[in-house]
């Protein structure tokens, strides 16, 4: 609320006074220009919303926090190529800083090798214990941290975490992704870990949708999930499938090979 204030506030002072709700021909709509704002090329640009699911120990969490780290360092997560550096934040509500140290310190030296920055000091971490950001108070500590540290990418959640109640039909859901849309709003990509739910589709493989209510199909802009390829005797080859149809077209990729040089290595 705050953050809108101030938003209107400056508004005003610009001259920018709103009017209320209006149209405008198509023909100047069409007149605008296409170009991406892109966060990380190919991939995403400002006010996307990525959720990535899983089973549990697929590997989501590690995924994200390859995103994390890579981004932060100047290199493509999927392409590996050199970047432009993104600012990155993370508000992790489910694990410590602990269990951080142990998992991110391999990928973190290596991209402290490879990138143009260091992700120890580019990545801002904030782990939280559970978040309810439908209250006030929770969701203004995260505007704060978007005031502080300006971030490109904003990871958060995993999404069950991030309400004390379950996600189970639209009225639990919708107060939870009004208060994203606000973080949204600030100019920032949001990627977000949800799991699974536990039914089994006509392929005999785990439905890789979010557990709980259909809205949570339907709000972001990519909605994919990490399984594991029934056809690879290594176990080590993972498809990545669409669980809703993608808004834009972009260059996520097909499958994931793990322990490739990084944790997980992208095929197209």
């Amino acid at each position: 609320v705050l953050a809108r204030t101030i938003a209107e506030f400056q508004a005003v002072q610009a001259g920018e006074v709103r009017q209320g709700l209006e149209a405008k021909p198509l023909s100047e709509v069409l007149a605008g220009r296409d170009d991406y704002d892109w966060v990380i090329q190919g991939l995403l640009e400002r006010r996307d919303r990525l959720v990535l699911t899983g089973g549990e120990g697929a590997g989501k969490s590690t995924y994200v926090r390859q995103l994390a780290i890579l981004s932060a360092s100047g290199i493509h997560p999927t392409t590996f190529e050199q970047i432009p550096p993104v600012r990155v934040l993370v508000v992790d509500a489910e694990n410590s800083e602990k269990q951080w140290r142990r998992a991110a310190r391999g990928v973190v030296e290596r991209a402290q090798r490879v990138g143009s920055v260091d992700p120890a000091q580019a990545v801002h971490l904030a782990c939280a214990p559970r978040l309810d950001l439908t209250r006030d108070a929770h969701l203004g500590q995260v505007h704060r941290l978007i005031d502080r540290y300006t971030p490109d990418v904003l990871f958060i959640g995993p999404l069950y975490r991030l309400t004390p109640r379950a996600i189970t039909n639209d009225d639990d859901a919708a107060p939870l992704l009004a208060a994203l849309d606000t973080l949204r709003d600030r100019g920032v990509a949001l990627v977000m870990e949800a799991h699974a739910g536990h039914a089994v589709g006509a392929g005999g493989e785990r439905d890789l949708r979010p557990r709980g209510s259909a809205a949570l199909m339907g709000w972001p802009e990519f909605g994919m999930g990490i399984r594991a390829n029934r056809d690879d005797p290594s176990g080590q080859l993972f498809d990545v499938v669409r669980w809703r149809g993608d808004r834009d077209e972009r260059a996520w990729p097909k499958q994931m090979e793990r322990g490739q040089g990084w944790a997980w290595t992208p095929t197209f």
